[in-house]
């Protein structure tokens, strides 16, 4: 069940009591999760005075970074809040569903309270991440990058069931980087500075609007391999996933092209399997879901689809991962707009 969420907080308008405030439409859950943070504040720094409430975890909106980018007076410093010494090894990844977040207007600490009274201090460790420190010129480093990708994966998973008239595979992968806060349309924005890049070589205009330019232009190569003549596809299929693997990671975007036809998408990880997660004809979404639009495709499926059909048209075949690097990505942070 959706719990609408109170992320109407204005720029300007002074808050004190450290008390959630309450959309009108909030149903009973949210409600609650708002009440039981008000009582405790006695006993959690989340809800002392003096915290700004940001709002409420929910399905529509399951991060942290959600509720700042929401919020039109901390959206622009969305990931220097979350990045920051104070906060950027705190457990964002175990925050439960109807929590109440919580952030000191001074110290920009996020908070949040527990629901179980006796509780003990907040594990700020994040499972699988290396705890590091800022490096000296401010740069993030490999544990800020994991949690980057880890909300990237969850902003993408959220457009499942989408049709693909909605979205298609490239502007799906936009929409998750534009939920995380980063502008892309407008003066200033990443369309622009993709467009601008391909008119500067002399190339149309919409070169680096695929994957393969997103990583280019604003993340870092992982693996990048083309394949003119692919005679042996269960050869060739083999190589890719063995050179592949080790460098999978999730959040990374995956890109395939052809002369004919390209396709882009981004890697996601169950207990037991990596997975594709992209909008197209799903011939291998391990959900029962919709059968042409976004939803989460078995990965070596997927790359086996494109060996083959590159093997039988006897096209050359381009595989390229690669991660969004955050600190390139820094210019449209500070120039976030919503929408």
């Amino acid at each position: 069940m959706a719990i609408p969420i109170v992320n109407n907080i204005k720029a300007g308008v002074p808050v004190s009591t450290g008390r959630c405030f309450k959309s009108p439409d909030m149903d009973f859950a949210g409600l609650l999760a708002v009440k039981s943070a008000a009582m405790s504040g006695n006993r959690q720094p989340a809800a002392g005075s003096g915290n700004i409430c940001l709002g409420v975890i929910s399905k529509k909106q399951p991060t942290v970074s959600h509720l700042l980018v929401d919020n039109p007076q901390f959206r622009r410093d969305c990931w220097r809040i979350v990045h920051s010494p104070v906060n950027r090894h705190k457990p964002y990844t175990r925050i439960p569903e109807n929590t109440a977040i919580y952030m000191h207007p001074e110290t920009r600490e996020i908070t949040w309270t527990h629901d179980d009274p006796v509780a003990g201090p907040q594990d700020n460790s994040i499972p699988g991440v290396a705890q590091r420190s800022l490096s000296p010129d401010g740069d993030y480093d490999a544990g800020d990058d994991a949690l980057f990708q880890q909300e990237f994966v969850k902003a993408v998973r959220a457009y499942r069931g989408q049709p693909y008239e909605m979205l298609d595979c490239y502007e799906l992968v936009v929409q998750g980087l534009k939920d995380l806060g980063v502008q892309y349309n407008g003066a200033g924005g990443l369309k622009t500075v993709l467009m601008n890049r391909a008119r500067s070589e002399g190339a149309p205009v919409n070169r680096y609007l695929s994957g393969e330019g997103l990583i280019q232009t604003v993340g870092r190569h992982a693996y990048g391999q083309s394949f003119n003549d692919i005679r042996d596809p269960t050869a060739t299929l083999e190589q890719i996933k063995r050179d592949i693997l080790p460098r999978l990671q999730e959040g990374a975007v995956l890109s395939f092209s052809t002369p004919a036809r390209g396709h882009t998408g981004i890697v996601g990880q169950t207990a037991d399997n990596w997975m594709f997660l992209n909008s197209g004809l799903l011939d291998n979404d391990r959900r029962n879901g919709v059968r042409e639009g976004v939803g989460e495709e078995a990965l070596a499926a997927e790359i086996e689809n494109w060996v083959r059909r590159a093997a039988n048209n006897k096209e050359p075949l381009s595989v390229n991962l690669g991660m969004i690097d955050q600190r390139r990505l820094a210019p449209f942070w500070q120039n976030v707009e919503k929408g």
